[in-house]
C-alpha cells in the first residue's frame, strides 16, 4: 500500500482536494454500491476524498455542501445515477469525465478486497465501453499527462 500511496501522492498533490474520507465514509459508500473499491482508489479516498485541477477531476467522497453548489463529484450519487439509466456494468463505479462525451468507470469486485480493476471509457463511439487504463493508478497517470 505504501507504494500505491507514494505514486498517487506524486501525481495528485498539485490538485485541489476536499480532504480525506474516513474509513466509515468509505465503508458506507462500498455498502451502498454493493462493491469493494480497489486498494488504490481507497488510498486516493483516504488522502484526497475527491480532487480536481489542471483539467483533471476525480469523483470521490466529499463533505456535504450544505445547500451550496458542490465542488466535488460524489462517487455514490454519480454511480447510482448512471446505474438508473443502465449506462454501466453493475461492477463499476463512476470516477471521472472528460467534460465532453466520455465518462470513466472503475471496475470493482464484490468479494475480493485486493482486486485492482480496469478503467473503462464510455461514450457515443463506445457502445459497451473500451478499456482506457489497466488500473486506477494508470488512469490517474494518463489524466495528469494529457
Amino acid at each position: 500500500m505504501v507504494s500505491i500511496c507514494k505514486i498517487i501522492n506524486s501525481l495528485l498533490d498539485p490538485l485541489v482536494s476536499c480532504g480525506p474520507a474516513s474509513k466509515e465514509q468509505i465503508h458506507s459508500a462500498q455498502s451502498q454500491l454493493g462493491l469493494l473499491f480497489p486498494p488504490s482508489y481507497i488510498a486516493f479516498l483516504q488522502r484526497y476524498g475527491a480532487a480536481f485541477g489542471n483539467g483533471v477531476g476525480i469523483a470521490g467522497l466529499a463533505p456535504d455542501p450544505m445547500g451550496e453548489q458542490p465542488m466535488w463529484e460524489d462517487v455514490v450519487s454519480s454511480t447510482l445515477m448512471y446505474r438508473s439509466h443502465n449506462a454501466l456494468p453493475g461492477d463499476s463505479i463512476y470516477i471521472s469525465t472528460d467534460g465532453a462525451d466520455h465518462s470513466y468507470f472503475l471496475s470493482c469486485s464484490k468479494t475480493n478486497p485486493d482486486f485492482e480493476g480496469k478503467v473503462i471509457e464510455w461514450g457515443p463511439a463506445h457502445g459497451g465501453g473500451t478499456v482506457y487504463a489497466d488500473s486506477f493508478i494508470s488512469f490517474v497517470q494518463r489524466q495528469v499527462d494529457r
